[in-house]
């Protein structure tokens, strides 16, 4: 049986972000003490946040998306 794949709320972006590359992942729970469940982290919302010019350039199809993970 595989294990969940789940970010911690006192993770680095960048530690999160490599955990969910390596397990081939676009979004993971991210869940606190006591195995309870704060909410979801998706890859497109940090790599939105931390690369805006990237998605914009996505946006306006110069770029595909497919290829975000190489940018990482």
């Amino acid at each position: 049986m595989e294990q969940l794949v789940t970010a911690r709320p006192d993770e680095t972006v960048e530690q999160v972000l490599l955990r969910m590359r390596e397990a081939k992942l676009r979004m993971v729970p991210v869940v606190a003490s006591e195995n309870r469940i704060q909410g979801i982290v998706s890859m497109i919302s940090m790599v939105s946040n931390l690369l805006p010019e990237y998605f914009t350039l996505c946006a306006l199809n110069m770029i595909s998306f497919s290829t975000y993970p190489r940018y990482v």
